[in-house]
């Protein structure tokens, strides 16, 4: 292509921008900005009109249309001369090339500025099955945390800038949850964008927009924001809770002594050092004592045909360490087995006589719910539409887990039943690789874990050594 002509498709593109800006945007006065982008899409636009329309022959058109056999793709369909002409602008509007919602010519005519907008102090409700996620916390190269997702779903919805930090929208959470773990009831506050602009009066918390059924539009099934409220510019989610609440739901059939667990329960209730039922963190914690407010063993649904209920160790607390609930639950199961007494809660909290934890399992953490924060003079708020939607995809939910429950007990029942022709195992030895179950060792007999003041040697060395490395 000459000079000429790349001089004359340069003007012709310019022209034909003009053109379509007033086709599209009627009224609005064009802007180079806007020009620019419409202007970008008119190559798009030329192989478009040139493939579909017949005659096109306009200066705009063949300006920046290939001039000759070896510079026309073999997909694009040369004009004919003998044809009609169709002015571009017509052939555009008739072929609807660039069609534009109302949406987005607001969106064309004036980008949307998250610093226009005042914000707001709220505290948010979440709630979320942690099965699938890798906790609830951010955390440094790992994805798939409900944080996140609640971070990604807030800059989708333009609640917050794309580059918001933490602390320039003040953040924080009441707790963290670990992989697997769930939450009916995990609190979060933050500075949101609010509906009113800079310099209009400030909205009523009852006109705001609703936070819930915005969030929850850019949110997996299985999180969701359950309600909201304004807060005061000195709460923290994290430091303002009165307690927190844990659920820890247990299946009983029959292999557990409930009034045991509910005795060896009462134990901790109280301010006591934690440091055997939990997991050290010392970088973080420099204090193992917590108080628990009350811990109950409740049935929450009764044995059917199959002789199976469900039970629930619910404890309210100030504040937990870290595993302090799953390991509480474990040793509570193991009272309820009969493997151990009663007071052996009051045992390991006397870590004058037991300063070193034994070695123990954790309890599986898919059974742990964090229930909810209690926070004084906060009230939270949810639409009846909000309410409604998330009901609708609890319940959808529910029924699905209770259908594929019932599968496997089907699949139970059939493998108790007379269905199969059933043999005794000769050698049960033979089985099991010729490794027999291992006796019980007491948790008071068990190998310890080194005590606090070992453990702090050995991590004050490990951060020397960092630091001299570097």
């Amino acid at each position: 292509m000459t000079a000429a002509a790349d001089h004359s498709g340069s003007m012709a593109v310019e022209q034909l921008a003009d053109q379509l800006h007033a086709l599209l945007l009627p009224g609005v006065q064009s802007s180079a900005p806007s020009r620019q982008r419409l202007a970008d899409k008119l190559q798009q636009v030329v192989v478009y009109l040139q493939q579909n329309c017949k005659g096109i022959a306009s200066p705009a058109a063949l300006a920046v249309a290939p001039q000759n056999d070896a510079d026309t793709p073999d997909n694009v369909k040369r004009p004919s001369t003998d044809e009609a002409e169709v002015p571009v602008v017509a052939a555009v509007q008739q072929a609807a090339v660039m069609p534009v919602s109302r949406k987005h010519r607001r969106k064309l005519a004036k980008p949307f500025l998250i610093e226009s907008f005042q914000q707001r102090y709220v505290a948010l409700e979440v709630f979320y099955l942690g099965w699938q996620y890798h906790g609830f916390a951010s955390q440094c190269g790992t994805e798939g945390t409900v944080e996140g997702l609640l971070f990604n779903a807030m800059r989708k919805a333009k609640l917050i800038a794309e580059g918001a930090t933490w602390q320039q929208v003040n953040y924080s959470r009441c707790g963290r949850t670990d992989k697997g773990v769930s939450a009916a009831g995990q609190v979060i506050a933050l500075l949101l964008r609010s509906a009113s602009k800079t310099g209009e009066p400030a909205l009523l918390e009852e006109d705001e927009m609703d936070y819930s059924l915005k969030l929850n539009k850019e949110l997996p099934r299985d999180i969701r924001v359950l309600a909201w409220c304004t807060v005061p510019a000195d709460f923290s989610a994290r430091f303002s809770t009165a307690h927190r609440e844990y659920t820890y739901f247990i299946v009983q059939h029959g292999q557990l002594d409930i009034a045991a667990m509910q005795q060896s329960a009462t134990y901790f209730v109280g301010e006591h050092d934690f440091r055997n039922f939990c997991k050290l963190d010392l970088e973080h914690v420099k204090s193992f004592r917590r108080r628990i407010l009350d811990f109950q063993v409740k049935e929450m649904q009764p044995a059917g045909t199959d002789g199976r209920a469900l039970y629930a160790l619910h404890v309210k607390g100030t504040a937990f360490l870290w595993h302090q609930v799953r390991c509480m639950a474990a040793v509570l199961m193991m009272v309820g087995q009969k493997l151990e007494h009663p007071d052996v809660v009051q045992q390991l909290l006397d870590i004058e006589q037991n300063p070193c934890k034994p070695q123990y399992r954790y309890a599986s953490e898919e059974p742990l719910l964090f229930s909810r924060c209690v926070y004084k003079n906060i009230r939270m708020r949810v639409s009846d539409r909000s309410r409604l939607q998330t009901l609708q995809i609890i319940e959808h939910a529910a029924d699905q887990h209770r259908m594929g429950s019932s599968i496997y007990m089907n699949l139970a029942e059939k493998l108790k039943s007379d269905t199969y022709n059933v043999h005794q195992t000769i050698n049960n030895e033979r089985h099991s690789h010729g490794v027999s179950a291992a006796p019980y060792v007491k948790l008071l007999k068990r190998e310890k874990e080194p005590d606090i003041a070992q453990r702090l040697r050995a991590w004050s060395e490990r951060q020397s050594e960092c630091s001299e490395a570097m």
